[in-house]
């Protein structure tokens, strides 16, 4: 039990979800813009959803200027990024203006006004648009996405505390009054609760119930998502020692 904790603490952290949106995603979108380059809107169409018709698109041979399309999402992800890197406390109403402007912009792009003036506007005007459409298809909900990053991180921490736990029962006969007792025998430092002040442990009976209060910030009495009724904590419920 001793070497299993060990081992899952020498496991490299994992990467950041900001560097995985800020590069990955990024060159995604650049990938998309080639293939539209080279399918048109066929292409356009399947990002969308749609099934596209057979044959090339009528975006090719300079109807359209690509520097504004290849431009467009850079604001965008540095922004998603930066937002997901700042603090949980900042990062909520970063992300909700990110999602904000989205929809406006979403709105903007898929207006009839915008697509009958990019009839007339010139390449220039239409590789904004297209550029426009991109990220209106494109762009991660990132609240979502850095929430299960973080859902994740949070199970592993449970899963090291879990292994510890069972470790100092094998030793002493029984679990910790508190989660304090585990270091440094067990475990260099205990875990905070990455959404917020420390975990919620207790004992029950034999066993015990180690729980965080999960993204929403609210403790749900150790309910988690397969939990009837349903909760938003991510919890470890221990009925007594393992065999």
């Amino acid at each position: 039990m001793a070497r299993c904790v060990a081992d899952l603490a020498k496991l490299p952290a994992a990467a950041a979800m900001a560097d995985k949106v800020e590069q990955l995603e990024r060159f995604m979108f650049l990938d998309c813009v080639r293939m539209l380059d080279k399918g048109g809107t066929n292409y356009l169409e399947t990002l969308a959803g749609a099934r596209a018709a057979a044959g090339p698109g009528p975006l090719r041979g300079g109807v359209v200027d690509y520097t504004p399309v290849l431009r467009a999402c850079h604001p965008w992800y540095d922004r998603m990024a930066a937002a997901m890197r700042a603090s949980r406390k900042d990062r909520v109403a970063l992300n909700a203006g990110i999602e904000r402007d989205l929809k406006a912009l979403k709105a903007e792009a898929t207006a009839a006004g915008s697509w009958v003036r990019s009839v007339f506007g010139g390449p220039s005007w239409r590789g904004k648009q297209i550029g426009n459409v991109l990220v209106a298809l494109l762009m991660p909900a990132a609240g979502k996405v850095q929430g299960a990053a973080d859902r994740t991180r949070q199970t592993h921490d449970n899963l090291r505390l879990a292994l510890a736990l069972e470790a100092y029962h094998r030793d002493n006969g029984a679990y910790p009054e508190k989660l304090a007792a585990l270091a440094p025998k067990y475990m260099a430092a205990v875990p905070g609760d990455l959404f917020g002040g420390d975990l919620i442990y207790k004992r029950e009976g034999k066993g015990y119930l180690l729980s965080s209060v999960g993204p929403d910030g609210k403790d749900d009495g150790g309910r988690t998502r397969d939990d009837v009724p349903p909760g938003d904590d991510i919890a470890v419920k221990m009925a007594g020692p393992m065999k």
